[in-house]
Parts: C-alpha cells; structure tokens; sequence
C-alpha cells in the first residue's frame, strides 16, 4: 500500500511540475493578400451584409494572412499545453495607418461642399477607422456623417488602399446601391 501512495505521490508531483514547465508557443502570420470588403448596414438587427445602403454603415477590408512559422520557448513540459487557448500571435508585417486611402468612385456632397471622385475621405469628419493586427481596417459611416453628406441615388463603388510596413501594397473593391 505504500509502494502504492509513494507512485501516486511521484505522479501527482510530476503532473503539477509540468503545469509550470509547460510549453509556451507564439505563432507568427504575415499578411499576404488583398482579403475582401465587406458592406453592413449598421444598426441593423441580425448581422448581415448589405447589398443597399439606406442608412449609416460599415466598411470592412479584411486582408489575407498566413501562419509563417510557429515558435516554441521553454519546451521543458512533459505535458503539451493546448494549442488552441494558449499561445501567442505576432504579426511579421502591419499595417501603415497613415497610408490608408478610402475613396468613392462618384462625386457627392458633404456639409455643402463637392467632394471629387476618387478622393481619400479618410480625413472628413464623423468617419471613424479603425485598424486591427491581423490585417483588418474598418471605416463606419457614422450617423452624423450620413445626415451631412448627399450621395446620388445608384450603384457606388468603395475603393480600399493600405500599404504594409514591409511595402507591400493592398487595393480592393466594393459596388453597393447607395439609397440615403
């Protein structure tokens, strides 16, 4: 019976030593493609895209990424931690916020001035943008915006660019049926 309680002891100590030896992991992705924009109209009730716009709404670029390589540190465990809760990300390249271009392919007018085609309207008022690590950038058409500006009635086409800080260069595109 001792022989017995002296294993389980052994065992017990063991399986407690891994729980502080165990592996630690970090995977690395690099955004690699143009990924694809999605349209939502915003306060909509279910999540879904949006294939007309009648009220404020939401941009969303969401570019390719790839696992690179995975690393692993301190791998003295007996035991293997879950993968899928416990490691890590790093991100080999970012986005360039500062190069971000958000443009629309027809004229419109916001708080009584003509924005040109194809003009960056990153920097007008009451568009938030948002950029995230794994290579996603939102732009939200606030309500305040959608109250200032007059778009005409019909089909629009939103372009997206965005630079890498390792240059590499993203442009995407999205038609929706503009109704304000």
């Amino acid at each position: 019976m001792k022989t017995l309680i002296r294993t389980f002891i052994c065992y017990l100590s063991l399986f407690f030593c891994c729980i502080f030896l165990h592996n630690c992991c970090t995977y690395t992705y690099q955004i690699t493609g143009g990924g694809e924009i999605e349209v939502y109209n915003s306060r909509s009730s279910s999540v879904r895209k949006a294939d007309t716009i009648k009220q404020d709404f939401i941009l969303i670029l969401t570019l390719t990424y790839e696992q690179i390589r995975l690393g692993m540190q301190n791998n003295f465990g007996i035991i293997s931690n879950s993968f899928a809760n416990s490691c890590g990300e790093t991100y080999e390249n970012k986005i360039v916020e500062s190069s971000l271009i958000l443009k629309c392919d027809k004229d419109f007018i916001y708080e009584g001035v003509s924005i040109s085609a194809n003009s960056n309207l990153t920097s007008l008022p009451n568009l938030e943008t948002r950029t995230f690590r794994w290579g996603g950038v939102t732009f939200y058409f606030m309500p305040e915006f959608i109250e200032k500006a007059q778009f005409q009635k019909g089909e629009h086409t939103f372009t997206i660019e965005v630079d890498t800080d390792d240059q590499l260069h993203f442009q995407n595109e999205v038609s929706v049926y503009v109704d304000l």
